[in-house]
């Protein structure tokens, strides 16, 4: 096993030890304050991080408009992460160091890595079992963005994989009436 792989099977382990059971659907609403608060580290004294997501406002308040903002950062100017400009406390120009552009950009990587390795994000399956994001630290999340993903190899690059997404499950809950049925 190589060293990529073995570092994404203990993040996969990590995974599976905090994932939990039987939540409701409103801790849903916590994954991208835990986000911002805990992998980011946005209150940290002096965080460019944490100006930037201040400076995103609402586009930074739901998952998917802030991944989508991550993809497409400056599509209108053509801007990368590491090139948008924002204000600092005192008003100056400022734009994020490379290690904050490194983990913005790896983390729709990371979600799609620890939804593939769980299972599908449905209703149906919500209501039976859900990954709680909000259980897994800032050292997991860090691990993963300076240890598995690397921004210029392309392989470390996790896309969402419904296939394996619905192997996971069924690894996970084997009776699960959510399986798809055998095709034998």
């Amino acid at each position: 096993m190589n060293e990529i792989s073995r570092r994404i099977a203990l993040s996969s382990l990590a995974l599976n030890t905090m994932a939990t059971t039987n939540h409701n659907r409103s801790s849903r609403g916590s994954e991208v304050s835990h986000i911002k608060d805990v992998w980011f580290d946005r209150n940290a004294a002096g965080s460019k991080l944490g100006k930037f997501l201040d400076h995103l406002g609402a586009k930074g308040n739901e998952r998917r408009r802030l991944l989508q903002y991550i993809k497409e950062p400056g599509k209108r100017n053509n801007e990368d992460l590491g090139d948008i400009k924002f204000k600092d406390d005192n008003g100056h120009d400022i734009t994020l160091d490379e290690d904050d552009v490194r983990m913005l950009e790896c983390l729709p990587h990371y979600l799609n890595h620890l939804q593939n390795n769980f299972g599908p994000r449905t209703d149906e399956h919500f209501a039976e079992d859900w990954l709680d994001i909000t259980r897994i630290s800032r050292d997991t999340f860090l691990d993963y963005c300076y240890e598995v993903y690397n921004p210029e190899d392309t392989s470390t690059h996790v896309q969402e994989d419904k296939q394996e997404q619905r192997d996971s499950w069924r690894r996970r809950h084997p009776d699960s009436p959510l399986n798809d049925p055998d095709p034998c």
